[in-house]
């Protein structure tokens, strides 16, 4: 029940990200997607990877009945707890179908970071592996800590647990090493220094989430030394189920952070990012939290032909249909007001492309404004450097 509970629950949270990317794009309320809309969600790279997901999960379930049932075997925990042979089928399924559903479990990981930040790091192979291994060793581990709360140390006999508990916390020590080693990965590529953790709101977010597990991992040395002080913990399971307790309710306080960081954009991916001069123009990425915006101009120079190419995605990387999009240049310290100047909306919606004039050199305040549906609106703004044009000698 618990493991077909986790598969449903993950299917339906899929499903609704697929339905509501797409009022992220057209700017329609939730409630709303069009089947032009959807269709155009389904057939990106970001829809493609959830179909995949859901199709995994199908696949796991129809493999999981004779995993969960086990097939006839040397029943060890039934001799321990002094039942028949025949109370409890134990055994292990086919090396052949556990090595399937390792591959897909991989698979169907690697759906979470194929659809986030990790993809669009400046070291994808590094972050997509890490977040994998995250993924993975925080599943083992909050996974074992709800079969033990819900099930083992309420209903199994002490000479049992004796034995299944020393060997869970082996199983949680590894899953916690491989835990802290995923997200020091993600977090150097992301973050990129010491300064950013108190400077940027997702460093921020990210110390949160490392102070929390560094309470949850005290209680789980506590629960570990319970386990080990008790042989046969006949007088453990009280305290036991507490510091388990404990470790479950501050993991899901970790869970709440991470679906936030997954929202926040990263340092090296977000507003923190420079302009990059490329050849004579400019290229960078701004943020906002209603959309990121990739931009060039090209070439930056005094005059009128200044071109302007701009694209909008949402936080997870998918292209945002973008209704109305508007540039402006203010030359700073003249007391100048800013030129606005309308970018037109080309196939696909998330694109424009347009012109903006620098009439002298100096510093500029670049704002763009781009609009979502009706109401949402949002603008972000940067700064670029306009040469002075060479003296003809």
């Amino acid at each position: 029940r618990l493991a077909y509970a986790g598969i449903g629950l993950t299917a339906a949270a899929t499903l609704a990200q697929i339905w509501l990317q797409v009022p992220a794009a057209t700017g329609d309320p939730a409630w709303i997607a069009p089947p032009a809309a959807l269709a155009d969600v389904l057939g990106s790279g970001y829809g493609i990877t959830l179909t995949a997901r859901l199709a995994v999960l199908a696949l796991v379930a129809g493999m999981l009945p004779p995993v969960l049932r086990g097939r006839p075997g040397r029943p060890r925990a039934a001799m321990l707890a002094g039942r028949p042979r025949a109370a409890v089928p134990a055994g292990r399924p086919g090396r052949l179908r556990a090595a399937v559903l390792l591959a897909l479990a991989v698979a169907g990981l690697s759906t979470w970071p194929l659809t986030g930040h990790a993809v669009a790091s400046p070291l994808p192979p590094a972050t997509v592996a890490a977040d994998v291994v995250h993924l993975a060793a925080m599943a083992v581990w909050l996974g074992g800590l709800v079969t033990l709360s819900a099930f083992l140390l309420r209903r199994t006999p002490p000479r049992v647990l004796g034995v299944l508990l020393p060997a869970w916390s082996r199983w949680a020590a590894l899953a916690v090493v491989w835990l802290v080693a995923g997200g020091v990965v993600q977090a150097v590529v992301h973050v990129g220094s010491v300064g950013a953790l108190w400077q940027t709101g997702y460093g921020r977010l990210l110390l949160a989430k490392i102070g929390i597990l560094a309470a949850t991992l005290a209680a789980a040395a506590y629960a570990r030394r319970i386990v080990h002080r008790f042989a046969v913990p006949a007088t453990g399971p009280g305290r036991l189920r507490a510091a388990v307790g404990i470790e479950m309710a501050a993991t899901a306080v970790i869970l709440g952070l991470s679906a936030a960081l997954v929202q926040a954009n990263p340092v090296r991916g977000g507003a923190a990012e420079r302009p990059v001069t490329v050849d004579d123009g400019v290229s960078q990425t701004l943020t906002c939290p209603l959309y990121t915006l990739q931009f060039n101009i090209y070439p930056v120079q005094v005059g009128e032909n200044n071109t302007v190419h701009a694209f909008a995605y949402t936080a997870a990387g998918a292209p945002l249909n973008i209704d109305q999009w508007t540039v402006s240049a203010r030359l700073t310290g003249q007391g100048m007001e800013p030129v606005s100047v309308p970018l037109l909306g080309l196939t696909p919606r998330n694109h424009a492309a347009g012109a903006v004039t620098f009439p002298q050199a100096g510093t500029y305040d670049v704002r763009f404004t781009l609009r979502v549906g009706e109401l949402d609106q949002a603008s972000v703004t940067t700064s670029i450097t306009v040469p002075r044009v060479p003296e003809a000698r």
